[in-house]
């Protein structure tokens, strides 16, 4: 009798020991979700995103990479995809124009409001920036930061 609660002891001993050692993680088959931003453009508009890659470690952070994405919000179709890699303390601009309606305003056409999605690995390593910018005229017409 006395063996067996030896055993038991020891069982649970082994038992706390390797929960204490062996870490425990969740998986989750499932990407990030990237961030979206919601943005209508005009005809003569475009838009302009900056990006800036401030890591959150400071020794040895990894690159930045990741996409920009332009997509029409009502169908989801891709309008444009640029791709960009950052490393620590780097940003880089990002333009867009959408494609020439030639006189949609004037006919009644309502213009076309587009969803940008940013996606980077690691997550949230990129902050981005937003300049909406009037194309004939190369003025700024918003900033928006995020």
């Amino acid at each position: 009798m006395k063996c067996w609660k030896i055993l038991v002891v020891l069982a649970a001993a082994v038992a706390v020991v390797l929960w204490k050692v062996v870490p425990a993680g969740a998986f989750n088959p499932q990407p990030e979700p990237p961030g979206r931003y919601m943005i209508s453009l005009m005809p003569e508009d475009g838009i302009r995103v900056s990006l800036l890659y401030v890591p959150l470690v400071t020794w040895d952070p990894p690159t930045c990479q990741g996409s920009v994405e332009f997509r029409a919000l009502e169908t989801g179709r891709l309008q444009t995809q640029v791709p960009f890699s950052l490393t620590a303390g780097r940003g880089t601009v990002v333009t867009f124009t959408p494609p020439s309606t030639d006189g949609a305003a004037v006919m009644g056409v309502i213009p076309t409001p587009f969803r940008v999605e940013l996606r980077a690995s690691p997550q949230y390593c990129a902050t981005a920036s937003f300049e909406l910018f009037d194309v004939p005229r190369n003025r700024t017409r918003a900033v928006v930061k995020y």
